[in-house]
């Protein structure tokens, strides 16, 4: 009988680092022979990508406990004692029969209550960290650099996230920046010797790779834009923690100088609306786009010039790995996360959070220098083939589930 491996989410809001990330490791939990089941949060925006798992015959549950550890008002405790009146958690256990738990954290929000939950059945357990914990609740300073102060857990809180994290057999962070800012929040009440490990995302080079001229031509006139015109974009969430009202601000001055530019935007969320009023009212319609979210990327950036990410904190930054590896120059905001894939001034250009008129000379030099922005690209693709490859994120991932859960 295949061990089955309990995958547990709850992020509120799934960028493709989230999603990407899951849906890998369910394919390596399958070939290590091993029967994953996913069990998240079913928000309106995830539900067609749970079918499409589905109908690959991967179960996919709808389970969300009420967060209690994650809050300080006087109503935890009664949520707490309501929901262990329920049978969702243990039922979860009792139906599946796990071997093992995968928990997944976006925020301080989202995992908190599943971990404390595992923490009273005998599974061996590990957490995946996918946030530096900095603007989830808690001030950072500007910069991306993390929490500042570290939360202030009460006496109640404490005692159960102890628990929470007792007994976890390994916990695992997409950057170095994910890690430490886990360390800042949670340190003090992890086990002794329990400290998280990197391990970087890694995407499909062969997939996600420089375009031919008749691909380029062909990624261009799929979305009505002419050959010879300047487009700069961006894939993001659409909300203010990604900067996408920044970005069109920086670009209505680059339009000033180029205007033949034109800006995409491929993403979703809860900015969408606020972004495409802004759009109407700077009389730009036609020569923005806003692409609401795409399953297949690849198309969209090989018909970019340049990739934009204007984030105020990042856990790593898939789009941009995504964007390095097709060959594009970067220009992004020097925060945590982003500055462990790009390199200032070798794949592309880091930029202080919140300066944004510091945006426009990277984005003009790559524009008048073709030879620069070509170059930046190709070291971008070499970045990525050394150290973002799906590959080389398997073969560590594998060795760390062997070693933690089987």
């Amino acid at each position: 009988m295949k061990p089955r491996v309990l995958v547990m989410s709850q992020s509120t809001l799934y960028g493709g680092m989230e999603k990407g990330s899951i849906s890998q490791d369910l394919r390596i939990l399958e070939a290590m022979r091993a029967a994953p089941v996913l069990a998240l949060r079913l928000r309106p925006q995830l539900r067609e990508w749970a079918e499409r798992l589905r109908a690959g015959g991967l179960p996919v549950v709808d389970y969300a406990p009420p967060a209690f550890l994650e809050t300080w008002d006087r109503w935890r405790i009664r949520r707490l004692k309501k929901h262990l009146g329920r049978p969702g958690f243990s039922r979860l256990m009792a139906r599946y029969r796990p071997t093992g738990l995968v928990c997944y954290s976006s925020s301080l929000a989202d995992c908190l209550a599943h971990l404390w939950h595992a923490s009273r059945h005998d599974v061996p357990r590990v957490l995946s960290v996918h946030s530096t914990y900095a603007g989830h609740g808690f001030e950072h300073d500007g910069r991306g650099i993390g929490l500042e102060p570290p939360p202030r857990w009460d006496a109640w809180q404490r005692r159960h996230l102890r628990q929470a994290f007792a007994g976890l057999r390994g916990i695992r962070a997409v950057s170095d920046a994910s890690a430490a800012g886990f360390l800042q929040a949670f340190g003090e009440l992890l086990p002794p010797g329990l400290e998280p490990i990197t391990i970087y995302h890694g995407i499909d080079t062969e997939r996600f790779r420089p375009p031919t001229a008749a691909e380029r031509l062909e990624a261009r006139r799929a979305l009505d834009l002419d050959p010879d015109a300047l487009v700069l974009g961006t894939s993001a969430l659409l909300t203010p923690r990604k900067g996408v009202m920044e970005i069109l601000e920086t670009w209505l001055k680059v339009r000033e100088r180029h205007p033949r530019s034109r800006l995409l935007y491929a993403g979703d969320g809860p900015q969408r609306r606020d972004l495409a009023d802004a759009v109407r009212a700077a009389g730009v319609d036609r020569d923005v786009q806003m692409l609401g979210h795409r399953d297949d990327m690849v198309p969209v950036l090989q018909a970019l010039d340049v990739f934009l990410l204007f984030s105020s904190v990042e856990g790593l930054g898939w789009a941009t790995i995504e964007a390095m590896s097709t060959g594009l120059p970067v220009v992004a905001t020097d925060v945590t996360g982003t500055r462990e894939v790009v390199r200032d001034g070798e794949t592309g250009f880091l930029f202080p959070y919140g300066a944004w008129d510091r945006a426009l000379e990277p984005i003009e030099a790559l524009i008048a220098s073709p030879d620069l922005a070509r170059a930046m690209g190709a070291a971008g693709r070499r970045c990525v083939e050394q150290t973002f490859d799906r590959r080389r994120r398997e073969e560590k991932v594998m060795a760390f589930f062997e070693r933690t859960l089987f």
